[in-house]
Formats: structure tokens, C-alpha cells, sequence
């Protein structure tokens, strides 16, 4: 498998500075970056807003720091 290119690209949660469950979730070559949720404004789900957009500022740094 690894001669075939497979987990090229993998992150390993515990290589990150901060890990995260994204790191290792969906980092997988191939994989869409699908968007399964999509927080309100309102209530609860505004805080969950700003705590999966700080999570994806993380992954984006993370993805900079590889290239």
C-alpha cells in the first residue's frame, strides 16, 4: 500500500503541536472535504460555530506548516 502512494499525505495527530480529531479523521488522500454540518447563529450552535472555525484555523496552519 505504501508503495502505491497510500497515506502520503497523512497527519498524524500526534505530530501536531495541537492535535486534533480533524488531523487524522479525514486527511486521508482522495477524501472530499465535505461539510456534514452547519452550525446556526443561535443559541449553543453559535459557540459551536466559532469552535469548528477555530479547529479548521488549526488544520489550515497544520496544512501550511506540511507544504
Amino acid at each position: 500500500m505504501r508503495d502505491l502512494g497510500y497515506g502520503k499525505d497523512y497527519r498524524y495527530a500526534h505530530d501536531e503541536a495541537r492535535p486534533t480529531l480533524r488531523a487524522s479523521a479525514t486527511s486521508r488522500t482522495g477524501w472530499s472535504r465535505r461539510e456534514f454540518y452547519r452550525p446556526t447563529e443561535r443559541g449553543l450552535e453559535a459557540k459551536i460555530r466559532e469552535r469548528l472555525e477555530h479547529l479548521r484555523e488549526l488544520d489550515r496552519a497544520g496544512r501550511a506548516r506540511k507544504k
